[in-house]
């Protein structure tokens, strides 16, 4: 009996390929990759997220040890930048929604998610000027 059960097992039970093309379909959305579809990028990205990949060249390098189809860095970074954002806003809804009550209200997120980043900025300056940042 095999006791191991892989990350992507668990993602794939909470999301389904057909519910993420009708999220694509519905937003207009058309994906042409073979390899590299939308499902395969979230299943990319929820792995980075969950083991804390550094970018998408170590993902690419580490992908296949978490059962995930083998991919360039390069792939990885033109797919997530050409698939629309509401295509993952969806999705990231999609995942809250099969969440029970108890951990929606844990997450706090707003009725309506605006934007999800986690983009470094460098700020240049010395620490008064860095009083003068609007945010």
């Amino acid at each position: 009996m095999n006791k191991n059960t892989t990350f992507s097992n668990v993602t794939q039970k909470i999301i389904l390929e057909d519910e993420v093309n009708n999220i694509s379909e519905v937003l207009g959305y058309h994906d042409s990759a073979r390899k590299l579809t939308v499902f395969c990028l979230v299943e990319y990205l929820l792995t980075a997220a969950a083991n804390e990949w550094k970018s998408y060249r170590e993902g690419a390098d580490v992908g296949l040890g978490y059962v995930l189809p083998q991919v360039d860095h390069s792939t990885l970074s033109k797919k997530a930048a050409h698939v629309d954002y509401k295509v993952l806003k969806q999705i990231f809804e999609l995942v809250v929604s099969k969440c029970n009550r108890a951990t929606r209200r844990t997450l706090k997120i707003p009725k309506e998610l605006l934007i999800v980043d986690s983009t470094t900025i460098t700020v240049r300056g010395n620490s008064a000027s860095l009083g003068r940042l609007s945010w």
